[in-house]
């Protein structure tokens, strides 16, 4: 075993030795991998957190729902029933700070529940049939 060096740390010298401490034959744990560690506390079954994940199950695979077409232009219509949106300048439209895309306002003005007046999107009454 080889001498202490000294380190100047600045406030005062501290000894830290060179050579390693030899373990005791009886605490060393054999781990999952095939290597011996020397655990940090009672409870460690692993030698790193890389082998402790590769021992754990692994998880289930959950099956993906089906996306159900969300019903975003039923809140647009009711929007449209109180004021028509404006058109923005950087594309889309805007009724307040809440802006529409330019895709969900082609869908409404396509299906006939909306129509581009004077540079606005109204809402397309339909007249009850008698």
């Amino acid at each position: 075993m080889r001498a202490p060096e000294c380190i100047d740390s600045g406030r005062d010298n501290v000894a830290v030795t060179t050579a390693p401490q030899p373990a005791v034959p009886g605490s060393l744990r054999p781990c999952g991998c095939g290597a011996a560690f020397l655990p940090h506390r009672i409870t460690q079954q692993f030698c790193s957190r890389r082998c402790a994940v590769r021992a754990r199950p692994a998880r289930a695979v959950q099956k993906r729902r089906p996306q159900t077409a969300r019903p975003h232009h039923e809140f647009i219509l009711r929007l449209l029933d109180i004021q028509p949106l404006e058109r923005r300048a950087r594309g889309g439209w805007r009724f307040g700070t809440k802006v529409v895309g330019d895709s969900l306002a082609a869908r409404l003005i396509a299906s006939g529940r909306a129509e581009i007046r004077d540079n606005r999107l109204h809402r397309k009454h339909v007249e009850a049939r008698s």
